[in-house]
């Protein structure tokens, strides 16, 4: 076990980091990485407040600067961030976003994962990111995750998942880039 990533953080509507988690696990020497998420109270995304995050330089400042604290605290190796939802046209917000808070974790000897929801295809195979440039997120963070999908079908050389596999890593280096896959099981017929 190499690296732990805990759930447990999000967004207030005010902006405030809110912590849901209890006490961290065991992880031996596993680096751990709090996951902050863009998710109220309820369980619904919350990208609005994320959105009034993004729209000033200030309210930008302070949150980079509350998640860098977080990233500080214990022996966190540094932090995840997963922000769903957003609409496209934060796209530049959210990408400066994720330049600061890398440059500030770094600054700390800090690591900065960044979850993205996998991308649509249209129409034509292409993918769409909407908020998310994938390059330049890649370019920042030091890991990029991604659910491309749980269809053990879909990772075949004609599948979905594999196509958009291979495309992550045209995006974002190959060093950088995880896959993430479920450990459940996936029951299926014919």
């Amino acid at each position: 076990l190499n690296e732990v990533y805990v759930p447990g953080w999000s967004i207030a509507t005010d902006g405030s980091l809110m912590a849901e988690a209890g006490n961290l696990p065991q992880a031996g020497n596993a680096r751990i990485f709090p996951i902050v998420r863009d998710v109220a109270p309820d369980g619904s995304l919350n990208a609005d407040v994320v959105h009034t995050l993004l729209a000033t330089t200030d309210s930008l400042q302070a949150h980079v600067a509350a998640l860098t604290e977080l990233a500080g605290r214990s022996n966190f190796a540094g932090l995840a961030i997963d922000y769903r939802g957003l609409s496209a046209d934060d796209r530049a917000n959210f990408t400066q976003f994720i330049q600061q808070l890398a440059t500030a974790l770094q600054s700390q000897n800090k690591l900065l994962a960044v979850i993205l929801p996998a991308p649509t295809i249209d129409s034509n195979g292409a993918p769409i990111t909407g908020a998310y440039d994938w390059q330049a997120i890649g370019a920042a963070a030091d890991t990029v995750q991604s659910d491309l999908g749980q269809d053990p079908t879909g990772y075949l050389s004609d599948g979905v998942s594999y196509a958009l596999l291979n495309w992550a890593t045209s995006q974002i280096s190959r060093y950088k880039f995880e896959a993430v896959v479920s450990i459940a099981s996936l029951d299926t017929a014919n």
